[in-house]
């Protein structure tokens, strides 16, 4: 297959800015509003978040089952992407638009239904989404290129997500801050998406191979082994990350006092995330991308947990250096895993014949999203255990030394122990470029 289009690829690329900003968005900020600024108790904001995360897991494989087996003249995935990104749009825009109503019960139950919207929302764009990548490229080299160029609009995404709070006190929290706030995020997802639905063409559905029955489909995916031996440790890496980014705004507003220091060590860290791709890239044509996976995350752990045990003792200016610098390994958790999986599904279809990119993507998607939702509802527990008490009158409570004790271990010792098993899992994924060109070659040498 040629080289991949400027046009097409800076198209598809663009696209990642409004996925990762509502991904990172949701997880930034999510249970905090809901608990600071709509008094949920952290047990009912991380439940509305999980239901809302397995209602999303579940469209995910209904969503791919559809679009793979979908005939039409503007392609098997743009039609998705298109209506999708406009229901996005406003879903996020009502989301942070909720009244402030006087029972419980009926705050949790409108959050509730408002993110499962916003997430239906969410896999019509980015199941469609992530499954065109296979499609650009058949070349190992090429798809870490696309991948390294998407992952640098993903991190703008996850910038304009680190913005998003400050916005809306820009705007006044209670004053309609968080609607204009979510006006301009939801745009923004809209925009984006709709610049890849209008810069890239899919190729014709006529040419490809008759689809398998859905279970047949989703069990021989589940017996790939190569595809385990990524999926296992990418769920394990998205709920520590998923945990990190829903605690760590407690732990600078109530530990360091400083909500502020939140935004400035996210946004240094991914700077620095965003500096480092081209180095990642490189060094994946060198070594594995999975090596390069495990070396990032390694690095990330080891600075989570180094930054646990200095910061009682040397207060936030060494842990926040730390966690910037940190940003180096994490920047393998943009690019690594994205570019993984499109090499798994090319050699499902070398043999097999078959174009499944919906539904590797969807099983990817499902058991990522089972993690985020695991996560959420971890964080609201946690909170509620360890005895948070949630704002009065939107005035921050002094917490208790056992309640901060807490909210560090939520930063560092859980979510490393989650990474360190991933890691273990991501040491026997096989495939590098060797294996990859052994498989195309057997795969040619059978057509001859």
């Amino acid at each position: 297959m040629p080289k991949i289009k400027l046009k097409t690829a800076l198209g598809f690329s663009v696209g990642d800015v409004g996925g990762n900003l509502y991904f990172s968005m949701m997880g930034f900020i999510l249970i905090y509003y809901l608990t600071e600024h709509r008094g949920l108790t952290g047990t009912l904001a991380g439940s509305a978040m999980m239901i809302g995360k397995i209602w999303d897991a579940i469209t995910d494989p209904i969503v791919s089952s559809i679009s793979d087996r979908t005939n039409s003249k503007y392609g098997r995935r743009r039609p998705f992407i298109f209506w999708g990104a406009l229901l996005l749009g406003i879903s996020v825009v009502l989301m942070f638009s909720m009244p402030q109503f006087s029972s419980q019960f009926i705050t949790f139950l409108v959050a509730t239904i408002l993110f499962c919207t916003l997430s239906t929302a969410y896999t019509l764009v980015n199941i469609p989404y992530a499954s065109l990548q296979p499609e650009l490229t058949d070349d190992y080299n090429e798809k870490t290129k696309i991948t390294g160029m998407r992952m640098g609009f993903a991190i703008l995404g996850t910038l304009l997500a680190v913005m998003a709070r400050p916005i809306a006190e820009f705007f006044g929290l209670e004053n309609g801050g968080w609607t204009k706030m979510a006006i301009i995020m939801g745009s923004i997802m809209l925009v984006s998406s709709w610049v890849t639905v209008f810069t890239v063409k899919e190729k014709p559905t006529k040419r490809l191979k008759k689809q398998k029955g859905v279970l047949i489909s989703y069990k021989e995916a589940f017996t790939n082994r190569e595809f385990l031996l990524a999926l296992f440790p990418w769920t394990l890496f998205v709920t520590a990350v998923t945990i990190i980014q829903g605690s760590f705004l407690y732990f600078f507003k109530y530990i360091f006092n400083n909500e502020g220091l939140f935004e400035i060590s996210l946004f240094g860290l991914i700077i620095i995330s965003l500096l480092s791709l081209p180095l990642w890239v490189k060094i994946s044509k060198k070594i594995s991308k999975g090596k390069c996976y495990m070396l990032g995350m390694g690095f990330f752990a080891a600075s989570l947990l180094i930054s646990y045990f200095l910061y009682p003792f040397t207060g936030y200016i060494f842990p926040v250096i730390i966690l910037i610098i940190s940003g180096v390994g994490f920047s393998t958790h943009y690019i690594m895993p994205h570019s993984i999986i499109p090499d798994i599904v090319e050699l499902d279809y070398i043999r097999t014949e078959i174009r499944r990119e919906g539904v590797y993507y969807s099983i990817w998607n499902f058991v990522m999203k089972l993690g985020q939702a695991f996560a959420g509802l971890l964080i609201g527990l946690t909170l509620d255990i360890i005895g948070f008490v949630p704002p009065i009158n939107n005035e921050a409570v002094l917490q208790s030394d056992f309640t901060l004790k807490g909210i560090g271990f939520l930063c560092g010792p859980i979510p490393f122990i989650l990474i360190l098993t991933g890691l273990f899992i991501l040491n026997k994924y096989p495939i590098d470029l060797n294996y990859y060109k052994n498989h195309i070659n057997r795969k040619d040498r059978l057509n001859a």
